[in-house]
């Protein structure tokens, strides 16, 4: 079996000949200066001008970590009904200003309340906020005028302006006048109502949506 000469440098994408092939000492390889190696990977070396401007994964195999890293103070809404590990539901709960939870605070702040850790005077512990039943909305004022609440602030529910027509009816000569009553207006010498009104809808106006955990990232 051919085996490498001790004192050849190979030069990438030559050719290997046999009598380049003939000691059993390792080779000195020389890589041109425009090829990635581990060495100029290890030392910090690969730059922008050494990579192209776009890079094409299309043939390769790309792996990713289980975790993918983001800041804290991130928020998501998760398809089960607990959070998983690194995050924290956002439910209004209360936890320590240092400790396991120390960058939460340094991104959140107290934005959401402070407490004693105990419901007790002052302030060692913060809130995270409480999602639970609530719309996420974008918060600042939208270009078209459109403008959210105070930062960080649980906002009621409201209709915006309008109002409703109808049609009267004038009654017979007969009819004295009307009668109100909490739902209907009843005309004063007959027992069937002239206008009737009633109230439809549930306890709250909403779109249709579905019921999922909001988290944080601690």
């Amino acid at each position: 079996m051919a085996t490498v000469t001790a004192s050849y440098n190979w030069v990438s994408g030559e050719t290997v000949t046999p009598a380049k092939l003939n000691s059993a000492a390792a080779p000195t390889v020389v890589v041109a200066d425009n090829e990635v190696t581990t060495a100029k990977i290890l030392d910090a070396n690969v730059t922008d001008a050494k990579l192209a401007a776009t890079l094409n994964l299309s043939s390769k195999t790309v792996t990713l970590p289980a975790t993918i890293s983001l800041p804290a103070g991130a928020v998501m809404s998760f398809a089960m009904n607990s959070a998983p590990a690194g995050w924290l539901a956002a439910d209004g709960t209360e936890y320590a200003k240092t400790g396991t939870y120390a960058a939460l605070f340094a991104a959140i702040s107290t934005t959401y309340g402070e407490t004693n850790g105990s419901g007790g005077a002052g302030t060692s512990h913060f809130r995270v906020p409480d999602l639970r039943g609530y719309f996420v909305r974008g918060s600042g004022t939208n270009s078209d005028g459109t403008a959210a609440g105070t930062f960080g602030a649980k906002q009621a529910d409201a209709f915006g302006s309008h109002q409703h027509s109808y049609t009267d009816h004038t009654p017979s000569s007969s009819l004295v006048g009307v009668q109100g009553g909490a739902n209907n207006i009843w005309q004063a010498s007959a027992s069937s109502p002239l206008r009737t009104t009633t109230f439809e809808g549930g306890t709250e106006t909403r779109p249709k949506n579905i019921a999922m955990l909001y988290c944080i990232k601690f």
